[in-house]
């Protein structure tokens, strides 16, 4: 009787146990993965003026795979602005994307963090007090325009140091750095508003101050700047080919600094490969990336979104970009270019210098090249492309068309690409039209149709001219549509 009355007591107990235990397996496997929650958006002349609809595209595709976080890398350096109004002399500007990103994130629930004033002789002049005091006055006019501009805007997460540190400095340097441009800049920039953030991106080489070291020096930097509240160190895995063993090593150190001075540690994950041609790394690269690092950082960044990443770059751009919604939800994730790789047919004839070879449509190159190119000069009758999917695809919700605008080689963009589907080849439905994002890039430009998803195996392109002048086409794709389940996991990687 006592054996069985100790076996009855424990029977509950070990039920619960069990029942925890395969709660806990459900809860392990379905949960998503860690991946990145925003990139660096790098500002230049090239991209300063994009148009509105060409940041919305953007910024709907970071939404897509989970990036609600941008971090702008500068808003002015010693020679251009890029936002309404700044009030730098000798800044000339050069659109308002700044104005732009920040209307759009606002919109959308996303956050932004603005980068500063980025000094084009912070690598060539030695870091005294005189110089890093002209920073900070820079940076403090720049705050003041961004402020009256966006204290009221949700999207406005905080701020961003654009100058560099590395593991490297003098010990005379750091303290400069820290008492005359780390310190005086967050302290008038919390004063804005405490709830923002001021962070800045530090960098590693391996051969300089070891992990400890360096940990030690962000303590000193941190203790001395106590209003610079974020660390995003960039992990040099692209840049200088740290390994992963080193980039561990150093983000565990930097982890140390941040935890034991109250600050918050996030990676600036590099997504691009220098050895070669600054291109996208695969995903393999960047998934063992964020393996490593996860264990210390409250929140991925990456550097950076539009030359790494961005599906409508095309290319191995959206090539990564696809391999990495695969990686956050799944191989079988319905995002993809069914297009890729199907043959078509194309009417009339091109022009001599510019034929098809039938596969240059739907090989996932769209690069400014005339190589890349299917071209024709003034044709009879509206250049035609008809695209068989293979069979009929359901769920097809995007078609995206790349065109070359070259003035001086004669060469115009679309008026418009007319769109129309069909299941069996011969009966065709209008679906609509599609139209530059941007018409001021002198590049290869996208045209996209995006709407209420249809089902097709054949898709067919109209290219209505606007000139009598030549008219290319690079690259066609046709995207499935794409639901991200409803695991996906939101990281809330920022203190409140």
């Amino acid at each position: 009787m006592k054996k069985e009355k100790r076996v009855n007591n424990k029977s509950p107990i070990l039920f619960l146990i069990m029942v925890l235990m395969f709660w806990m397996m459900l809860c392990s496997t379905s949960k998503a993965v860690r991946g990145l929650d925003g990139a660096f958006l790098a500002i230049s002349n090239s991209n300063a003026n994009w148009s509105q609809a060409h940041w919305e595209t953007e910024l709907e595709a970071m939404r897509t795979i989970g990036m609600n976080t941008i971090i702008i890398s500068n808003s002015v350096n010693t020679t251009y602005s890029y936002y309404s109004g700044c009030s730098l002399s000798g800044a000339s500007t050069v659109g308002d994307c700044v104005d732009k990103i920040m209307n759009i994130a606002q919109a959308h629930n996303m956050k932004v963090i603005i980068g500063l004033y980025s000094d084009n002789y912070w690598w060539s002049i030695s870091r005294d007090s005189a110089f890093l005091t002209s920073i900070y006055a820079q940076d403090t006019q720049v705050i003041n325009d961004l402020w009256s501009k966006y204290s009221s805007n949700s999207a406005l997460l905080g701020w961003y140091i654009v100058q560099e540190t590395d593991n490297g400095t003098d010990e005379g340097t750091r303290q400069a750095v820290a008492k005359y441009l780390l310190k005086p800049i967050s302290d008038y920039a919390k004063a804005k508003s405490p709830a923002l953030h001021i962070g800045i991106a530090p960098y590693i080489y391996p051969s300089y101050a070891t992990p400890v070291q360096f940990g030690d020096i962000w303590i000193k930097n941190l203790n001395e700047a106590p209003n610079l509240d974020l660390l995003i160190p960039q992990d040099g895995v692209g840049a200088f080919a740290n390994t992963f063993s080193q980039v561990s090593s150093y983000f565990r150190e930097l982890k140390r600094a941040c935890d034991s001075t109250g600050r918050i540690l996030w990676s600036d994950l590099e997504i691009f490969d220098n050895t070669t041609t600054w291109g996208p790394t695969p995903i393999s690269r960047v998934t063992t990336q964020i393996l490593y690092e996860a264990p210390y950082v409250a929140g991925f960044t990456c550097w950076e979104y539009l030359y790494y990443i961005s599906p409508y770059r095309g290319g191995n751009e959206e090539n990564l970009y696809i391999d990495y919604l695969r990686y956050l939800f799944g191989n079988e994730s319905t995002y993809q270019n069914v297009a890729r790789g199907k043959s078509y047919t194309v009417s009339p004839a091109q022009h001599n210098n510019y034929q098809d070879d039938g596969i240059k449509l739907t090989d996932g190159s769209s690069g400014f090249s005339y190589a890349n190119d299917v071209g024709w000069y003034n044709p009879g009758s509206n250049p035609t492309i008809i695209v068989d999917l293979g069979t009929v695809k359901n769920g097809l919700y995007e078609v995206k068309s790349y065109h070359m605008h070259a003035d001086g080689a004669w060469v115009d963009l679309p008026l418009r690409c007319d769109i129309y589907s069909s299941t069996n080849g011969s009966t065709y439905t209008f679906i609509g039209s599609s139209y530059a994002v941007d018409t001021l890039d002198n590049d290869s430009d996208l045209f996209r149709w995006k709407g209420t998803p249809f089902s097709a195996r054949y898709v067919k392109m109209i290219l209505i001219p606007s000139s009598t002048r030549f008219v290319f086409i690079s690259e066609i794709a046709v995207s499935q549509i794409y639901q991200p389940p409803s695991s996906i996991q939101n990281w809330e990687f920022l203190a409140d």
